[in-house]
């Protein structure tokens, strides 16, 4: 019963489908299965028409009138009564047309049914059905002869695609001229992908870019991105700036901060931008790779063998060209590093990365407490070392400056008045005999002696500071102030290196692709005749979908030739009213 239930439904559930509730009426129409499903399938009752048999067989004195006059279960396309063959007919095989001539003297010999006699029986019925069937044709044929064509259409451009018929191996003119539309097409639409131009909005995948976009989002989203993420400390710690100004100063102290360690820090530090650069170069032309694919013209899937040609090309054309854009984003670094432009508008500059140093120290006291920890160390010193190495400070800045002036009395001046009007000595001025004293003159110039004896040190072989070296106040303030210029002078960097990237891949690989997809492929293919027979060979399958198509395209124009004629058709009676009234037929009064 679940079975026949669900089949039922099935048929019933369609929209365009018609429900004959045919129903005995010496049953409880109430109790009704098949009105009870039509009711599921068409609750309004405009789709189903009403069918009481077994009239004959009703006990005397009773009719069905109540049911005729939608009195108990209205349909708005109302009830047809009928009276089919007894069983007893069947036995004596008594004739249809037998049967139909009972059936009608059965309506017109019935008191309660003879008003209504013209409008019962099985020919009434077929008459009806008939004119439902092809009123509701007339109604759906805008909607059929659309959905038709549509299908034409599709089938003409899958035929299109296909090709009426082979390709003629021995006319090398048609070959030619075959080869020649589909690489053409091909390079349209791949120069269309990458420009944005030529897409399907109806087939255009909204949850996925693709085509220049895709690469648009790669420059904009994924290569900023990683950027963005790059510090400009990467890998690196204080203690190694700490130990690079101490290898730039070599054998001397200075009194300012070594330009040297500034510019070697910061070589060191871009080359943290190149692995991404090569990265978005080769995501760039991964995303051309799936153009390439995604641009097949419906021609091109005729011929397998060239198919995998003309991709085959264009990946050949893609790797050619990335090695120079990877070439080209290396040199990019190299003149990065080439030259460390201080001069910069945007570079913050010595003199504002000390100001602003200053500010936040007198804003934060940061070093309020280093400070307080240097007076409570040099308390701890022993008063003869202090003394011992104050006065071996003393002995060797007076022999600096006697020298200096004995070689050069004009530039001793100039350079003592610098040395006054530094910020480093200014900063220092009041601390500079404590803090000899505390890190140990002698000490420290012995390491730097060893250290400049030690031979040359790479950037990458910087490690911390030796122990007997020490941090004193003004190492941590020259390690702020080589911070504050890197972290300014990186930002540039980076915006360069983000600006410049995009412009070289789009100019050595995505531009040279669309400007010469085509002239690679009439190079590579077209030029070659002597392959046309190879690349044009059609695959089986093929040939087996043009004949299902060919085949598909006569049904449906034949189906466009019936419905004209239906339009054309004429009825000669109008179907079964409607009625609007649920409680009264007013055909039946």
């Amino acid at each position: 019963e679940s079975l026949v239930r669900d089949m039922c439904m099935e048929y019933v559930s369609n929209p365009n489908a018609f429900i004959l509730a045919v129903t005995a009426a010496n049953t409880d129409l109430a109790n009704s299965d098949a009105l009870n499903i039509a009711k599921l399938a068409d609750p309004a009752g405009e789709r189903t028409l009403g069918v009481i048999t077994k009239l004959d067989l009703m006990d005397e004195g009773t009719d069905a009138m109540t049911v005729f006059k939608g009195k108990i279960i209205p349909l708005k396309r109302g009830y047809i009564g009928v009276v089919n063959r007894s069983q007893a007919d069947i036995n004596r095989r008594a004739s249809v047309q037998t049967a139909r001539q009972k059936e009608k003297q059965f309506f017109l010999n019935h008191p309660a049914y003879r008003p209504v006699a013209h409008r019962m029986g099985t020919a009434y019925l077929m008459e009806t059905l008939n004119s439902l069937l092809l009123h509701h044709i007339r109604d759906c044929l805008p909607a059929i002869k659309m959905n038709v064509n549509k299908q034409l259409l599709e089938v003409e451009k899958e035929l299109n695609s296909l090709g009426s018929a082979p390709v003629d191996v021995h006319d090398e003119a048609s070959q030619g001229e075959v080869m020649l539309g589909i690489l053409t097409r091909f390079a349209t639409n791949f120069t269309n992908a990458i420009e944005g131009k030529g897409f399907n909005v109806s087939t255009l995948e909204l949850s996925e870019l693709g085509g220049g976009a895709r690469i648009g989002y790669v420059f904009s989203k994924v290569f900023a991105k990683r950027l963005d993420s790059i510090s400009a400390f990467e890998s690196l710690s204080d203690e190694d700036i700490k130990a690079a100004i101490v290898y730039a100063m070599g054998p001397r102290p200075s009194l300012f901060v070594p330009e040297l360690s500034f510019e070697i820090l910061v070589k060191r530090q871009i080359v943290y931008f190149e692995q991404p650069s090569l990265q978005c170069a080769n995501q760039v032309y991964e995303v051309l790779q799936d153009l390439a694919v995604q641009s097949e013209c419906p021609g091109l899937r005729r011929f397998p063998l060239l198919r995998e040609k003309v991709i085959d090309v264009v990946n050949d054309m893609l790797n050619r060209m990335l090695q120079p854009t990877n070439e080209m984003i290396r040199n990019l670094f190299h003149i990065e590093k080439a030259y460390i432009n201080t001069n910069h508008p945007d570079f913050i500059g010595g003199s504002n990365a000390i100001a602003s140093l200053m500010n936040n120290y007198h804003t934060s006291g940061a070093r309020r407490s280093y400070y307080n920890h240097v007076g409570r160390h040099r308390d701890q010193t022993s008063e003869e070392d202090r003394d011992l190495s104050l006065r071996s400070k003393s002995a060797n800045m007076k022999e600096n400056k006697s020298n200096a002036v004995n070689k050069n009395p004009d530039q001793s001046s100039g350079n003592q008045a610098g040395t006054d009007g530094n910020f480093m000595s200014f900063l220092f001025k009041a601390k500079s005999a404590e803090n000899e004293a505390l890190d140990g003159s002698s000490s420290t110039m012995a390491v730097r002696t060893s250290i400049s004896m030690g031979g040359s040190t790479s950037v990458s072989s910087l490690s911390t500071l030796p122990p007997s070296l020490g941090t004193t106040a003004q190492q941590e303030i020259e390690t702020d102030i080589i911070k504050e210029l890197m972290r300014s002078y990186l930002g540039i960097s980076k915006k360069n290196i983000q600006d410049l990237v995009p412009k070289t891949i789009m100019h050595f690989l995505v531009n040279y692709a669309r400007d010469n997809v085509q002239n690679e492929l009439v190079r590579e293919i077209y030029n070659d005749k002597d392959s046309f027979k190879v690349y044009l060979q059609e695959d089986q399958d093929v040939a087996i979908k043009r004949a299902g198509y060919f085949e598909t395209q006569k049904l449906l124009l034949k189906t466009l030739e019936v419905l004209g004629e239906v339009r054309e058709f004429k009825v000669a009676r109008s179907p079964a009213p409607v009625s609007r009234n649920r409680h009264n037929m007013s055909r039946f009064n």
